[in-house]
């Protein structure tokens, strides 16, 4: 036996994914007993509707997922700051139209790294991000002004309808 897989049941090598189901069985890598109950919300997130997209994220998260199965405040803000630096930099930096300088669309691609490293890191963050299509959206700004002031209105949104209905802290 070799002792470095040995987790005190001789049957149960460790890292084996045996307390989340394997990670890819019907269940999609949640823990045994946790499945999704309803379909991911429709989403459009446009200039009409990111406001109730987002509602629509959180509520659908907080129904299916519970209020402790949720990506915390502080998780949260980290991704809304690292966006709101992008965006005073934007502010302060001349437009040439709707085309974003290079170091600012250099920028919104680090984001979107930092936001699939994290969810990487927690089943949790991976959750909000799948459910509020966040990474697609950072994937549709483009090097556009415009979708990037989208992209922050409906983070800013997500935040907020987070805090509205209790967001978990830590």
């Amino acid at each position: 036996m070799n002792s470095s897989n040995y987790t005190g049941n001789r049957n149960q090598p460790r890292n084996s994914g045996a307390h989340y189901g394997g990670g890819s069985g019907r269940n999609g890598g949640y823990p045994q007993g946790e499945s999704k109950s309803e379909p991911l919300p429709e989403l459009r997130i446009t200039e009409d509707s990111y406001v109730d997209d987002a509602e629509k994220v959180i509520v659908y998260l907080e129904k299916n997922f519970g209020r402790d199965k949720l990506i915390t405040t502080s998780q949260l803000r980290n991704i809304l700051s690292m966006a709101a630096d992008i965006y005073n930099q934007l502010m302060t930096t001349e437009s040439q139209g709707d085309t974003l300088a290079g170091d600012l669309a250099q920028r919104i691609d680090y984001l979107r790294v930092r936001c699939v490293y994290a969810s990487g890191r927690d089943r949790n963050v991976k959750r909000f991000l799948e459910a509020s299509k966040l990474v697609e959206q950072i994937r549709k700004i483009g090097g556009s002004r415009k979708g990037f002031m989208l992209f922050y209105r409906y983070m800013e949104a997500l935040v907020a309808y987070n805090s509205f209905h209790g967001g978990k802290d830590n």
